[in-house]
């Protein structure tokens, strides 16, 4: 259960006041472990204001949303990690990279914050993943 905030460095974000459709500010992070997971974080624009800044913050962690992203990450990434293979095994690294880019660019097209886009950013980025990740 949400608490309500006492002070305003506790507020979480007000889905009618609070606009964050602009800018990127949801980021994913692959973690080298056995088996393969996932960290998701908040980075809002140095553009926004410092109180939109914290809200984003408060509201990511008071949700849980990091853990919840996850386990939709690692579900997607079951649902992807045979077809990463077979693209491994065609083409190695290279083209698994070249995959990952035009799914981040379609997630990204549909939504710049989205977990999915996220996630694909993440794997499209990480140069361990390519080489070593997808045969884990």
């Amino acid at each position: 259960m949400v608490e309500v905030s006492s002070s305003k460095n506790e507020e979480t974000l007000h889905p009618y006041f609070d606009d964050v459709s602009y800018g990127k500010w949801l980021y994913a992070k692959v973690l080298q472990t056995a088996p393969i997971s996932f960290e998701y974080y908040v980075s809002p624009p140095e553009s926004w204001a410092n109180d939109l800044k914290t809200k984003m913050n408060n509201h990511f962690r008071n949700f849980n949303l990091s853990e919840l992203y996850v386990t939709h990450a690692s579900v997607e990434y079951n649902n992807l990690k045979g077809a990463l293979e077979y693209v491994y095994s065609i083409g190695g690294a290279n083209m698994v990279k070249n995959h990952l880019e035009i799914q981040a660019i379609g997630a990204e097209k549909v939504n710049v914050n989205s977990w999915q886009a996220a996630l694909y950013r993440a794997l499209t980025d990480d140069e361990w993943f390519h080489n070593n990740g997808v045969n884990g």
